[in-house]
């Protein structure tokens, strides 16, 4: 695939715009030279990210590597993971 001149300049444009950004915070440095104040911290909350976190504490597991996902619900995997769960719950220990 090739690609014009005006598209190539735009994609390196777009590329050195992006990678000049916070990877943390999403800002560049030039929009705090323009402007000290150009943002504000305000608080979100994000469901999906609160979720996770109250599951990784309630599994108490702490392996490294561990990561909690966020999975739909509904549909045949959802019934899996339902049916899995209730069949670890009823399992002996083996103690």
């Amino acid at each position: 695939m090739e690609w014009d001149s005006d598209d190539r300049e735009k994609a390196i444009a777009y590329n050195m715009e992006k990678n000049s950004r916070c990877q943390m915070c999403g800002t560049a440095p030039w929009e705090w030279d323009e402007d000290k104040r150009a943002y504000e911290p305000v608080e979100d909350i994000c469901w999906g990210c609160y979720y996770k976190d109250i599951a990784q504490e309630e599994s108490g597991k702490g392996l490294p590597g561990t990561s909690i996902n966020l999975k739909p619900t509904g549909g045949v995997e959802h019934a899996q993971r339902l049916v899995a769960s209730q069949q670890a719950m009823e399992e002996p220990d083996g103690d």
